[in-house]
């Protein structure tokens, strides 16, 4: 029985738990730095909500203010268009009358740069000759341009033949009324040294193939005058150009120009033709100025 009396009280009997509860009860001291800070926290607090709120009214305000400005601009009837700024050139206003006659040239081509006759894949044409004429020596219309009309001012088409192609070729019509483009009057052509049809002027100038030096050479041989302009660090230039005019063979125009593209190694590498009348764009002012 005593054993048992001895194993109970130990078990109630904690010395740990006496000692901590025989301790004085703790006194904690919160300093006033602390008491301030905290204080100083909720002013922040408070005052960080006000500009919150203060942000968000500030920005409905203008949202709406920027709805309200583009519903008046809207509402706004538009002016009416400035009917002198939005009319063409003079050169487009009172045109005269011009009939284009094709005259077929004497069939051979020769060496004198004033005749306005070119070699196309060996077929010989005098401009200005019909877009028909390519069609017959088997051209055919870009597609794109196949629904568009020729006018009385220059238009561009593109033709093809297997895997050669006439990438900018100057067309009009011959009295000025609108027409389809296999009717059309062609006036030019811009001729590049990669994959177009073979274009060779009289001379046998060509682009891809003639040198500079030869180039010049056949138009001191014609006669010629020309301008010339480069781009690039003088003595270096990346390309150069050459320009000349020719009074034209036909009625309806006043000029024939041509302009050579030549490339650093001395090559012509683009051919740029046109029969040019005053009503042209580019017609009485380049010739002035060259």
């Amino acid at each position: 029985m005593k054993q048992q009396q001895y194993q109970d009280e130990f078990r109630n009997n904690d010395p740990f738990k006496e000692y901590v509860d025989s301790l004085p009860d703790p006194q904690i001291e919160v300093s006033e730095q602390f008491e301030q800070d905290v204080r100083n926290y909720e002013v922040r607090k408070e005052e960080d909500k006000k500009k919150t709120r203060f942000r968000v009214v500030t920005f409905v305000i203008a949202a709406v203010a920027a709805l309200a400005v583009n519903f008046l601009l809207k509402s706004i009837p538009a002016p009416e268009p400035d009917v002198q700024q939005n009319t063409y050139p003079i050169w487009h206003e009172n045109h005269p009358e011009r009939i284009v006659e094709c005259e077929p040239g004497d069939g051979v081509l020769n060496s004198d740069l004033n005749v306005p006759e070119i070699l196309i894949d060996g077929n010989y044409y005098h401009l200005p000759f019909r877009v028909s004429e390519l069609l017959d020596n088997g051209w055919e219309i870009d597609p794109f341009y196949a629904d568009q009309q020729a006018d009385y001012y220059t238009n561009y088409i593109s033709l093809t033949k297997g895997d050669e192609k006439l990438r900018t070729v100057a067309v009009i019509s011959a009295d000025g009324d609108p027409v389809s483009m296999d009717q059309a009057v062609v006036t030019g052509l811009d001729v590049y040294g990669w994959d177009e049809g073979e274009v060779r002027l009289p001379g046998g100038i060509s682009a891809g193939i003639t040198t500079e030096d030869e180039l010049i050479q056949a138009m001191r041989d014609s006669g010629l005058s020309w301008s010339y302009k480069e781009f690039g660090q003088e003595g270096t230039a990346s390309l150069k150009y050459y320009k000349y005019f020719a009074p034209a063979e036909n009625e309806a125009f006043t000029y024939y120009t041509v302009e050579f593209c030549v490339n650093r190694d001395g090559k012509v590498i683009s051919l740029d033709i046109l029969m040019v009348d005053y009503n042209h764009p580019l017609g009485i002012e380049d010739a002035v100025n060259t």
